[in-house]
């Protein structure tokens, strides 16, 4: 698995910028969960210790990654983020791969980074309801992600 990962990063750290074919192969599910979650830290232009360590832990439970995979994941997930023009070509093979259950458990991830530091910012809030538009997460549901996320987010901070 660590090799597959670190071929990836190689592959993706070699694709020239005229070229997004490589690119386009690249995009594996755990790259585009990876690449949603980290542009939702980046949405306050700093992706905090804790965010960075929030996204280590979903994507360690949800893909049962060793530190050493993750660490390679993210790290190739961040320079295609860096790329990308837009969220687009990442929502797109999560709605291919992904169930209803699995889009509103990835709104809720996305939720849970957004409430790290205990509060919610127009420009988060913004990013949120485009992804669940373009990952066409019903209302009711995203509105259910939002609620218990930011509940979990209240118990840990009172607890």
């Amino acid at each position: 698995m660590k090799r597959f990962f670190q071929q990836l990063l190689n592959d993706l750290l070699n694709t020239s910028d005229d070229s997004d074919d490589n690119l386009k192969k690249l995009h594996s599910l755990e790259m585009a969960a990876s690449v949603i979650l980290l542009e939702t830290a980046a949405t306050d232009k700093d992706i905090s210790n804790e965010e960075l360590a929030g996204i280590t832990c979903i994507l360690q439970k949800q893909f049962k990654l060793s530190d050493d995979d993750t660490n390679t994941l993210l790290d190739a997930a961040e320079t295609a983020r860096k790329k990308a023009i837009d969220l687009h070509q990442f929502t797109q093979i999560i709605n291919k791969n992904c169930s209803k259950d699995q889009k509103s458990r990835l709104i809720e991830y996305v939720w849970q980074i957004i409430y790290t530091d205990g509060r919610l910012d127009k420009h988060e809030d913004f990013l949120a309801h485009k992804l669940a538009r373009l990952m066409h997460i019903d209302h009711k549901d995203f509105i259910a992600a939002k609620l218990k996320a930011r509940q979990a987010s209240k118990k840990r901070k009172s607890g």
